[in-house]
């Protein structure tokens, strides 16, 4: 509870600390988490409404070593109404090249495998938006060729 807390902290670094922490707590308990899973995904959304960009990507992480720890669970709708809305709506809502892109595309892979066939209704917005970023970087090179392009492809995606 006081972890919970400590994630909606209003300064940065105890934000900081308190996802970091409870990560390794989400590892450590695996499925035992389960029962308390309402007052997590509550306390984790609202912390994703208030957080900037730096401890958004922690938060990212937190979410997503939950989905492990806590597999299948995670596709009760109690459960994946809460989660997923905000996480689909800012995956539609940043750009190819915001940093923030492969945190949440890794936050959704740990998701999907938790939720298994109760993924199914998302896939194909995931799915279309990794295509056309597959294309676009596989693209890329070709239209800059002689122009001396370097890129700015996410090393995590080569």
């Amino acid at each position: 509870e006081g972890l919970l807390r400590a994630i909606l902290d209003h300064n940065k670094k105890v934000q900081e600390a308190a996802c970091s922490a409870f990560a390794t707590l989400e590892e450590d308990a695996g499925k035992i988490l389960a029962p308390y899973l309402g007052p997590i995904l509550t306390t984790l959304m609202a912390a994703y409404a208030k957080y900037q960009q730096k401890n958004a990507l922690l938060l990212y992480d937190a979410i997503g070593t939950l989905a492990d720890a806590v597999g299948p669970v995670l596709a009760l709708p109690e459960h994946s109404s809460v989660l997923l809305p905000p996480l689909l709506n800012e995956w539609n809502r940043i750009t190819d090249d915001d940093k923030s892109l492969f945190p949440l595309l890794e936050c959704f892979t740990s998701i999907a495998q938790a939720l298994g066939a109760g993924f199914a209704e998302y896939a194909a917005a995931v799915l279309a938006r990794c295509i056309a970023l597959i294309e676009r970087t596989l693209h890329a090179p070709q239209q800059h060729e002689g122009e001396g392009w370097g890129g700015s492809v996410e090393k995590e995606c080569v």
